[in-house]
């Protein structure tokens, strides 16, 4: 049966949901944490249409039938442009080969491209080797590692330290560990760009930290020595319709301890405080992400004995492709 590769549209929707469905189910028998409920066609039509109705893509059919689709969102931010791929934008039916991820991607990221979109990310369930493979063989490499623990208390010492659940008023003290954080990821070998805000995008920046203190759903720790602020964590509900997300569980989406104060139980003792409070509020399990080349980050989540649940695959082009392309 031949293959044909025509653009992602509404008209592919019900099909991509029985292949996004059917590739849940496969999923979920090597990760059960993942979510059942995308085991149903509806709630994973539900989700494409959701996450997918501006994307920009591919289905790939057999005799008019959908046995695999790639759709990305398009952003613009202030840095780049990027096509992101997010869990319910890539799959494949049963029985069909990794290569189809290859020939979707070859005929999606042309037109990405052409229209100016040199970085792509892709989100991808670590339990999915198949895919995996696939990515890393068009020349994308982890960006960064989502994961996840149980709510038991973490091994190793605990500093005796001051830790305050803190609101709006503790602003002054948050603020520049979130600084100080964002210099950190652009250490190496991070290298993550810290680009400062300025103007009228910082003050949109303030607004929403301190809208998000007040957030009763979320929770703002401060760690003190000699009443300064010298470590930093913040958890809060799970984004919804993350398809890598389990049920029941809390995201740790902030974690930093100030360099000067680094390796003396710190982290531990936050980490465990944030531990309590998610069981406090009903929660099962707790989440974390951390960038892949963070080699303190990685030591120490995957010493607290978080695991992988997913990755965030970046390929990053040479813009020079713009203009080379059509030299001889």
């Amino acid at each position: 049966m031949s293959l044909e590769l025509v653009p992602f549209s509404k008209a592919h929707w019900d099909g991509a949901a029985e292949v996004l469905a059917a590739a849940q189910r496969a999923n979920r028998k090597r990760e059960p944490l993942l979510p059942a409920r995308y085991e149903d066609a509806a709630t994973a039509r539900a989700i494409i249409e959701k996450t997918c109705t501006e994307a920009s893509g591919v289905a790939a059919l057999r005799d008019g039938r959908v046995v695999g689709f790639l759709a990305a969102i398009l952003e613009v931010d202030a840095m780049e442009r990027v096509a992101v791929v997010l869990p319910p934008g890539a799959a494949i039916a049963s029985g069909e080969a990794g290569e189809l991820y290859r020939e979707m991607y070859a005929a999606a990221a042309e037109r990405w491209v052409a229209n100016g979109y040199f970085t792509h990310f892709l989100h991808v369930a670590a339990c999915d080797s198949q895919a995996v493979r696939a990515w890393f063989s068009l020349g994308f490499g982890r960006y960064s590692l989502y994961n996840w623990r149980d709510l038991s208390p973490v091994a190793g010492p605990e500093a005796e330290i001051v830790i305050r659940r803190v609101g709006p008023e503790a602003f002054d003290d948050e603020w520049p560990l979130r600084d100080a954080l964002r210099r950190y990821n652009a250490s190496s070998p991070i290298l993550h760009p810290f680009v400062r805000r300025i103007g009228a995008e910082l003050e949109r920046t303030i607004e929403a930290e301190r809208a998000g203190m007040a957030d009763e759903k979320n929770a703002y720790f401060l760690a003190y020595q000699d009443d300064k602020a010298v470590a930093v964590m913040i958890l809060v509900p799970p984004q919804p319709d993350y398809m890598l997300t389990p049920d029941g569980s809390a995201y740790l989406s902030i974690a930093f301890v100030d360099d000067d104060a680094r390796a003396g139980g710190i982290g531990a003792a936050m980490v465990n405080r944030g531990l309590a409070w998610a069981l406090e509020q009903g929660y099962q399990l707790c989440t974390v992400g951390y960038f892949s080349p963070n080699l303190v980050g990685a030591r120490f989540w995957q010493g607290k004995g978080f695991q992988p649940l997913g990755f965030c695959l970046e390929r990053r082009l040479d813009e020079r492709i713009a203009w080379a392309k059509g030299l001889e």
